[in-house]
């Protein structure tokens, strides 16, 4: 990967376990969901507008991030780190998902 990604690192509350949320890369044909990135299970896609998921984690601390982020850029991921989607985050997924979509 030659281009930089934005993430934002969450923390799950009752697991502890990190997450890498992508809310520029579409998950989907619609571009609704983005991808993820967890030790566990790896890729996968997530919403991060939902509440559920709002209320189920928290930011993560940069101990929590550190090992994640070793990880991600260890398989060629250069990544930006960000606190907040935006809602040009949201536009640009589903742009990235249907690039025909106006």
């Amino acid at each position: 990967m030659s281009t930089t990604t934005k993430v934002i690192y969450r923390t799950f509350r009752q697991s502890g376990e990190t997450i890498a949320v992508f809310p520029e890369e579409p998950a989907d044909i619609r571009g609704d969901c983005c991808m993820s990135y967890m030790h566990t299970g790896q890729h996968g896609a997530a919403s991060p507008m939902g509440a559920e998921f709002a209320r189920t984690t928290r930011p993560a601390t940069m101990e929590e991030i550190a090992p994640l982020r070793r990880e991600l850029e260890a398989i060629g991921y250069k990544l930006v780190p960000i606190l907040r989607v935006s809602f040009q985050m949201h536009q640009a997924r589903r742009q990235n998902a249907n690039p025909s979509r106006p």
